[in-house]
């Protein structure tokens, strides 16, 4: 029997700083949030005249997960990429000295997917039904991919230390050097790239997204920041983070824009099972996505990833899936994201390939 999951009462906003060892599993995306032991308070990152949680404008909620019985621990193959360079595959690295690595990201589209495929210098776009349809030249050491109405981004932040924008025929828009942008100290500690409407920003280690300038090229000219990432509705700013990984607490902050305050902040009690948070999506109706690396002893295979979902009107818990997690070495950046109609996207790794999996949160 999996354990079951409780969802306790409002707290503040936290933000923290380390890593979850994952007890020699394979390497894990990038995760959502660090977290050190034990770290339960911390100063909150808000925009201008938000509210700070506890004031009126937060909604205090409690709510209990579904009981394990409702995982769907057989998510449906969207397509499958074997390793290789040709189209219609993937590339993977296994240096004798270095990391190996698959492919680092991907995104989903409102006709399709655009798959980062940095070993073999492209992009590999493929339509709804998993089938390529052309590839994109990028950089071998690029990291992350976010795609926006008609246009995409690339995120190069250790070697390039750059994002690049395209449109969506592929050609090349613009750039932004991320050594000396505002608002970004340390390229290479930047932890994704996100487009809001034809806005395009880095996060910052976790935390806040500084914005570069628009998908055509056109550079900021002031360091807009938001406070959490883009609801795919453009009317939240979403945040979430470890508070405890002895105990397995986290949070989530729904920041509700035009209002420009805090809607609710929901704590999660995962319990000490919990690895890293790899996930925080959301689709277009606005409901929420959270992804959790869990281990649960007595369970067969121990280790999965538990997504739930919440309302992000007054943080009612929705429901809940389970994915296989990822046992082979490649490095990654990001291997979950959500569709604008509430699909749950997974890269799924083996020694044959990767497939791309489909699930949804009831």
């Amino acid at each position: 029997m999996a354990k079951s999951i409780a969802v306790a009462t409002i707290i503040g906003l936290a933000t923290v700083a380390g890593v979850v060892s994952l007890r020699g599993k394979a390497n894990p995306p990038t995760p959502v949030s660090s977290t050190t032991e034990g770290s339960e308070t911390a100063s909150p990152t808000l925009a201008p005249g938000a509210t700070a949680p506890g004031a009126a404008a937060a909604v205090q909620t409690t709510s209990a997960f579904p009981d394990a019985g409702s995982f769907i621990r057989d998510p449906r193959a969207i397509f499958t990429a074997t390793w290789g360079s040709g189209l219609g595959q993937l590339g993977r690295s296994r240096p004798q000295e270095g990391n190996p690595e698959g492919p680092k990201s991907f995104a989903v589209t409102d006709d399709g997917y655009i798959v980062l495929d940095q070993v073999n210098e492209r992009l590999v776009r493929y339509d709804a039904k998993g089938k390529p349809i052309g590839t994109i030249p990028v950089s071998e050491t690029s990291d992350d991919i976010a795609a926006g109405k008609d246009s995409m981004a690339v995120l190069d932040r250790l070697v390039q230390k750059k994002v690049t924008t395209y449109d969506a025929s592929g050609r090349k828009t613009g750039e932004y050097a991320l050594d000396g942008a505002k608002g970004i100290k340390e390229p290479g500690t930047t932890s994704g790239v996100f487009m809001d409407g034809k806005k395009v920003y880095v996060e910052r280690e976790h935390g806040g997204l500084v914005m570069l300038g628009g998908a055509g090229g056109q550079p900021s000219a002031d360091g807009t920041e938001l406070s959490g990432r883009p609801s795919k509705d453009g009317a939240l700013l979403l945040s979430a983070g470890v508070l405890s990984a002895r105990a397995g607490v986290v949070y989530v902050n729904v920041f509700d824009r035009a209002k420009n305050g805090l809607r609710f902040t929901q704590k999660v009690a995962l319990g000490p099972e919990l690895k890293a948070l790899l996930l925080l999506d959301s689709d277009a109706r606005g409901t929420i996505y959270v992804g959790a690396w869990m281990t649960v002893a007595g369970e067969q295979p121990p280790d999965s990833i538990r997504v739930f979902c919440i309302s992000s009107a007054d943080g009612r818990t929705l429901g809940q899936t389970s994915l296989p997690t990822n046992d082979t070495p490649e490095e990654s950046f990001r291997d979950l994201a959500v569709g604008a109609d509430g699909s749950i996207v997974y890269a799924w790794r083996s020694e044959q390939g990767v497939q791309y999996l489909r699930a949804t949160c009831p």
